[in-house]
């Protein structure tokens, strides 16, 4: 019984302690804006909502146009981390 216990919890830690050491938030939002733009790409843009532009996170000096305004919008509820 405690090898089992103690093989769970040691298995979380190391994944938890992998996340601390190789996340690198500058990767993740590059990954989630390229799948984005991805996603529309491939799927068409949608006519019903208006986008909202936001600085590029590869090249700041250009906007793009982004319909994930949960995350870029004027919503107060859910706030983009800092």
């Amino acid at each position: 019984m405690f090898f089992n216990i103690a093989g769970i919890s040691g298995f979380l830690l190391g994944v938890k302690l992998c996340d601390v050491i190789f996340f690198r938030p500058e990767k993740y939002e590059l990954l989630r804006e390229s799948m984005e733009d991805e996603y529309w790409r491939i799927n068409g843009e949608p006519t019903e909502i208006e986008p909202e532009l936001v600085a590029c996170i590869a090249n700041p000096l250009k906007l793009r146009k982004s319909w994930i305004q949960i995350r870029f919008g004027k919503d107060n509820y859910i706030r983009k981390p800092e």
